[in-house]
């Protein structure tokens, strides 16, 4: 999911939107008001991550979320002013903080720390490592004029869509906050609560 989900968004962002600006013959002003505009909405959806205590009890609510990602991002295809675009861009920016908050959260929560290290690098590989594949990709695609970028933000948004719907099917997503380390957690400081769950599962204490 993050492999593709990251893989799908980076690119249309970093190298579709100044191409977009540059066709819409928007002055560059516009292209740093648009990231000031994700930059709010990022902050936005952390203040409402925030509100609802990390989103713990609604976790199934995150491909939702993720729908709507893909929604706003083939928005995109259809704008023609400034403002529409700045809405759409903050609709991202929010997107974005309410999964990757509570998904972190969450995964730092159930991992085990002998493993933790592990899984985090892999995340981090997933996010951080092939953004340059997709940038390249996408400046592939829209130098040989094989998508323009109505069609790269329609098209991705699209696949982030279709992805979220398929991650919200499992009963095992939906099923997620049941497991214990992350019950047990609370609101809870992670290391004090794995060793209430230890304890409770240890020998000695049954």
């Amino acid at each position: 999911i993050s492999l593709f989900l990251n893989f799908a968004f980076m690119g249309p962002i970093n190298v579709g939107l100044p191409v977009f600006v540059q066709q819409m013959h928007w002055q560059g002003s516009t292209y740093g008001a648009l990231e000031a505009m994700f930059s709010a909405g990022a902050i936005g959806g952390g203040l409402i991550v925030v509100m609802l205590n990390g989103f713990r009890g609604r976790i199934r609510w995150l491909p939702y979320v993720g729908i709507g990602m893909g929604a706003a991002m083939s928005t995109m295809s259809t704008v023609r002013f400034s403002w529409e675009a700045g809405l759409v861009i903050a609709m991202l920016g929010m997107t974005v903080a309410i999964i990757d908050i509570p998904v972190l959260t969450y995964v730092q929560t159930i991992v085990p720390d002998n493993q933790l290290g592990r899984v985090m690098s892999l995340l981090n590989a997933m996010s951080v490592g092939l953004q340059p594949l997709s940038y390249a990709l996408c400046s592939l695609l829209l130098s040989r004029h094989i998508l323009h970028p109505q069609s790269l933000f329609f098209t991705c948004g699209l696949i982030i869509l279709g992805l979220m719907v398929l991650t919200a099917v499992p009963s095992d997503f939906r099923r997620a906050e049941e497991n214990p380390l992350w019950q047990a957690a609370g609101g809870h400081r992670k290391n004090s609560q794995r060793a209430d769950v230890d304890s409770v599962n240890s020998p000695s204490a049954t």
